[in-house]
């Protein structure tokens, strides 16, 4: 027979890996009564602070050419009326999911590969560069899993800041630019499941609060932007502060606190050292204690 001892190992190693087991299980994407919340950060109008949100939500059928799509709504930004953008299908054999945006020109074909869930360490990224926005660039660095509301679901991370979600996609945008466009990013702010926030968190506080209430008023440049070990920050004061710069990721979870202390007047730089973050896109959060102004500044990590 076996030793109790033996048993409660057994037991211990099945506990800690259950997660991993139930995440390589394919979960259709969306999740039955998905809506997405995509904060808007734009430096050509809002200076990479917050411009405001727009929704995503699958409701509905179409038929395109011979096959049967969900239809993907989206509002304006800071808008509630929602309208027409796409239709996706999906593959539950393969854990692919198509495209067909309503703009017939988006990818020059009638069904274009959104997502594929199948990937595996070093594959690459086979979407049109319309959706990626990184051409054939893009391939995984990282595959691990997340729990979102009762579900444990595989997260793959790319280079470039892209990091798509079973059941979700992609937390830089649903369907097109994944990794911004040339002045600005999109951040999933809250993913609700039939009206309540299951990611980042049961809340969405973190996105919605910490980083609503960046301006943009202080006067910040990061470079180089892309990251790869090291980076530096370059504040300009008109007095002394105290300052406090924290480092979150995309989905909101602090990473560390670059900085804590008094600035003088000026110009000051601070360096960063990005060596044991993994590569992605993260939000850098300076608070001007003194002045009470919040900014915020989009960085990629790229190793």
């Amino acid at each position: 027979m076996m030793s109790l001892k033996k048993i409660v190992v057994i037991v211990c190693i099945l506990y800690l890996i259950a997660p991993r087991i139930n995440s390589q299980q394919y979960v259709p994407f969306p999740l039955p009564g998905a809506e997405w919340k995509f904060a808007v950060y734009d430096d050509l109008n809002c200076q990479f602070s917050f411009c405001g949100y727009y929704y995503n939500k699958i409701e509905g059928d179409t038929v395109i050419g011979n096959y049967l799509y969900k239809k993907v709504l989206q509002t304006a930004l800071n808008g509630s009326e929602y309208y027409y953008i796409a239709g996706v299908r999906q593959d539950t054999l393969t854990g692919k999911v198509y495209v067909k945006l309503y703009d017939n020109n988006f990818c020059g074909e009638t069904d274009t590969l959104l997502y594929d869930f199948s990937l595996h360490l070093g594959d690459t990224l086979q979407q049109c560069s319309d959706i990626t926005g990184c051409g054939d660039g893009c391939f995984v660095t990282n595959i691990d899993s997340v729990k979102v509301g009762n579900y444990w679901l595989n997260q793959f991370t790319a280079n470039y800041g892209i990091s798509i979600i079973e059941g979700i996609g992609c937390l830089g945008g649903l369907i097109e630019g994944w990794t911004g466009w040339e002045f600005g990013y999109n951040i999933l702010s809250c993913y609700s499941i039939n009206g309540e926030p299951v990611f980042p968190d049961t809340t969405c506080i973190m996105t919605n609060v910490e980083y609503s209430n960046c301006y943009g008023e202080t006067e910040v440049m990061v470079y180089p932007n892309p990251i790869n070990d090291f980076g530096t920050i370059d504040i300009q004061s008109n007095i002394t502060s105290n300052i406090i710069i924290n480092l979150y990721n995309i989905i909101a979870n602090r990473k560390e606190n670059i900085f804590s202390g008094v600035l003088s007047k000026g110009k000051n730089k601070i360096e960063i050292k990005a060596m044991d973050n993994k590569s992605g896109l993260y939000v850098l959060q300076i608070l001007d204690t003194e002045k009470n102004i919040m900014t915020c500044k989009l960085i990629s990590i790229i190793h």
